[in-house]
């Protein structure tokens, strides 16, 4: 297994990573970032006027993106910031921030969390036309959002170490927790953003552990990948499965970390 450097482009908090029609695109939440490259091309940074988190699609020049204000959007061509859906305004304030964000079948669904985490005054919300739409409400880091089954989702509370199962109700109008799916409250590492690959097993990258584990739907480990970054924070498949494309932070690392791990900050390209 080759692990190398993508993109020479460092992050303070690399997130919110999206491949579409071969041209990668992520986030520096911290920074106020778009990052965008296409293969055989140097990366292109973009400035965004607030911290962005995950991407939902990209249609055309179009990026639609998780932020503060709600789902916005940029267009690269036009370098013009708009505003899809709000936030109501009794759902977040300057406190809060969105964070990680998925599919689970036409349904998309996001979280948000204080920007200094403390307690679980975090909450989970769909995007339902023009309108942000509160489903649950008391978690502290919400990360992952994983499709489990058509009704269900994967969705991580980073702060409690724990990942937990969804059940949307049948009228799509709350999220109720099914069970844990796995805890890691005993581990030095917290899971963070993750994908699915076309068998159905998670890749789930682990904040602080330097690495990715690959489960099978039945929690099995099948696989731990070793990487040069104390601080993978997603990770997505390019479209024949051969490669894993990983974020990570440099946030928080000390310089003996960082001389420890030193793509950290940095895009990792994993051929599998």
């Amino acid at each position: 297994m080759l692990v190398k450097e993508y993109c020479d482009i460092k992050t303070s908090l690399g997130e919110g990573i999206f491949l579409s029609s071969g041209i990668l695109y992520w986030l520096d939440i911290n920074e106020k970032k778009l990052l965008v490259k296409e293969s055989n091309h140097e990366g292109i940074e973009y400035k965004l006027p607030e911290h962005a988190s995950a991407i939902q699609k990209v249609v055309g020049s179009k990026i639609y993106l998780v932020s503060e204000s709600g789902l916005c959007v940029f267009d690269r061509q036009k370098k013009e910031w708009t505003v899809d859906s709000y936030f109501d305004k009794c759902d977040i304030n300057s406190q809060f921030r969105a964070n990680d964000g998925g599919w689970i079948e036409d349904l998309y669904i996001l979280g948000t969390m204080q920007k200094h985490p403390t307690s679980p005054v975090g909450s989970i919300f769909k995007v339902d036309n023009n309108k942000i739409i509160k489903l649950f409400e008391g978690i502290v880091i919400p990360n992952t959002f994983l499709k489990y089954s058509n009704d269900e989702i994967l969705i991580s509370d980073s702060f409690l170490k724990r990942i937990y199962r969804f059940k949307v109700s049948k009228c799509r109008n709350s999220l109720l927790v099914k069970d844990v799916w796995l805890d890691f409250n005993l581990k030095n590492f917290t899971p963070d953003g993750g994908c699915i690959d076309k068998a159905g097993n998670f890749f789930i990258a682990m904040w602080d552990g330097a690495c990715i584990h690959k489960y099978d739907r039945n929690k099995k480990l099948l696989q731990k990948i070793d990487l040069p970054a104390k601080r993978p924070t997603n990770c997505c498949l390019s479209e024949d499965e051969s490669v894993l494309y990983v974020t990570t932070a440099l946030e928080g690392l000390s310089v003996e970390e960082v001389r420890m791990f030193p793509l950290s900050g940095s895009i990792l390209e994993v051929t599998l």
